[in-house]
């Protein structure tokens, strides 16, 4: 309950999850707050987040994190973003202390130009449908 305040009154869309010595074990995001909404029993439900990340080869705790370091170039954490399917990453340090939260949106803002990136007004959505041709013309009946 308290992630949900932290993530509504702060205008988060992801918080990480950490560990008794503040290191990054898991994220938690808006849409997981959505699944939330669903579900009668939110301790059954942040169960898998609470519980302690299982030994590697084990069965247990399941975690959707993603991680990066401030060192990683723009082309790998893009190919991580590819390849994880992924929407947000944590960047951590060497002691996978969380140093920031990564989104898609970011890395577009990085590469694309704003032009881009910045919905067209509705001015604009006017003046390029009055600059394109009516229906039909240009069509040649040749």
């Amino acid at each position: 309950r308290d992630l949900l305040l932290l993530l509504s009154e702060h205008g988060l869309t992801s918080i990480p999850i950490i560990d008794a010595d503040g290191a990054v074990v898991d994220m938690c995001c808006d849409l997981d707050v959505v699944f939330l909404a669903s579900v009668s029993d939110w301790d059954q439900a942040f169960a898998p987040l609470l519980s302690p990340p299982a030994a590697p080869g084990q069965s247990g705790h399941v975690t959707r994190l993603v991680t990066c370091s401030p060192t990683d170039t723009v082309h790998r954490i893009a190919s991580k973003f590819a390849l994880t399917k992924c929407s947000r990453m944590v960047v951590i340090d060497n002691e996978r202390r969380a140093k920031s939260i990564l989104s898609l949106q970011d890395l577009f803002t990085f590469l694309l130009p704003p032009s881009l990136l910045t919905p067209a007004s509705p001015v604009q959505q006017q003046s390029a449908a009055s600059a394109a041709p009516p229906p039909g013309a240009g069509a040649s009946g040749a």
